[in-house]
């Protein structure tokens, strides 16, 4: 009996451990207006790093499958794309997480735990700014692509720039509450197990 008791928690045991071992890292390429896409704004123009957060919070703050715009924004005149694209959730945010500003060409991101969205500045006015969802790809590298035109024009437009964000005031952590549950869960019925078999 005891010996089957033991072996009913090594199983539960190795259930709660072995999907933390399949999880494996994944290195996922996104593309122009791809469907992590949340959108896009038109045209990519000169800005500086403080506004960029006013591009992605207005595209956020859209009802998807519109357009908005021509409005002026930073100086300049611009539209924003949403596209069919809703994840949840979608905060606002404040400052960039990491990037480059000042002509950097950074294509690769390790998506760090609070991380919601990935922004790609393309040519300046001949292009545009291409915001991806990366809040469900926590724990992968992401790549962008090197060359793109999010208006969809035909354009071959160059990286100017890219950043990743995190909701205003911070990003979210994972949360350890259900985690803890799941296995006091787990320990109980083991609990009530052993008491049948050993009754």
């Amino acid at each position: 009996m005891r010996l089957a008791v033991k072996g009913l928690i090594m199983v539960a045991a190795g259930c709660l451990v072995l999907p933390s071992i399949q999880t494996k890292a994944a290195t996922i390429g996104l593309d122009i207006n791809d469907s992590q896409a949340l959108g896009y704004v038109s045209p990519g123009v000169d800005f500086g790093d403080s506004d960029i957060p006013g591009y992605i919070n207005t595209l956020v703050g859209m009802n998807p499958n519109t357009t908005l715009g021509p409005i002026q924004y930073a100086g300049h005149a611009n539209t924003w794309v949403r596209f069919a694209y809703n994840p949840s959730p979608l905060d606002t945010v404040t400052s960039a997480d990491e990037g480059a500003s000042s002509g950097g060409k950074v294509t690769s991101f390790d998506i760090g735990a609070g991380a919601e969205y990935l922004l790609g500045k393309y040519d300046g006015p001949q292009g545009g700014l291409e915001v991806w969802y990366v809040g469900n790809l926590v724990g992968d590298t992401v790549t962008i692509p090197t060359n793109g035109d999010p208006n969809g024009g035909g354009g071959n437009y160059g990286l100017s720039g890219s950043w990743t964000f995190s909701p205003s005031g911070g990003g979210s952590v994972p949360d350890g509450a259900s985690t803890l549950l799941l296995l006091g869960g787990a320990i109980s019925g083991l609990g009530l197990v052993r008491r049948k078999l050993m009754a």
